[in-house]
């Protein structure tokens, strides 16, 4: 009878720990739509890559976003306090740059929605050296902190994205290197 209980006992330990080695609690899951399929898509086109933009602000998922970004990424937007357009990449010397705020931007809001989100033009720029891929997107953007520190947000209007097909070995896949933020924030 004891021999039985520690076969048991080692299996159950056996079978806990398998299934908890198949847990990386540092990299949960994807969500999934209702569907059951992956809401994150490959980037195989334009389109994909600016859903993947939105399910990872919606997700305050950092990584993904990044990944839906070339290493040459700009993204602009207009002051209407200082009354001027401002330009910033990826990482800034003198300002934080796009990492930084968008870091600080999921880890101070609770909730992000992205509703709507509609490519109104979708065009082609050719020049001597690359083409982009240029997507113009109808959005509202509200952002949320439940604990109330921060205010509630929402900025509506457009955005224009400019996506490069990448090179080898990603050949098949686009980041999108522009972003000009044409909305209109609100509090």
């Amino acid at each position: 009878m004891r021999a039985v209980r520690k076969k048991t006992t080692a299996l159950i330990l056996l079978l806990l720990g398998f299934l908890q080695g198949c847990l990386n609690p540092f990299a949960p899951p994807i969500d999934t739509s209702s569907s059951g399929e992956s809401s994150y898509l490959e980037k195989t086109s334009p389109e994909n890559v600016l859903m993947n933009f939105k399910f990872a602000y919606e997700h305050r998922n950092f990584d993904l976003y990044l990944d839906c970004l070339d290493r040459s990424f700009t993204f602009c937007y207009f002051d209407r306090e200082l009354n001027r357009q401002n330009c910033y990449g990826l990482e800034n010397s003198s300002v934080p740059g796009e990492k930084a705020r968008t870091k600080a931007l999921f880890s101070v809001y609770e909730r992000i929605t992205l509703d709507p989100w509609e490519i109104l033009a979708s065009y082609t720029e050719i020049t001597d050296t690359e083409t982009l891929y240029v997507r113009r997107v109808l959005f509202t953007l509200q952002v949320e902190d439940f604990d109330g520190l921060f205010p509630t947000s929402m900025a509506q209007g457009y955005a224009i994205f400019k996506l490069k097909r990448q090179k080898p070995p990603e050949e098949n896949m686009f980041r999108i290197a522009f972003w000009n933020d044409e909305s209109i924030g609100e509090k």
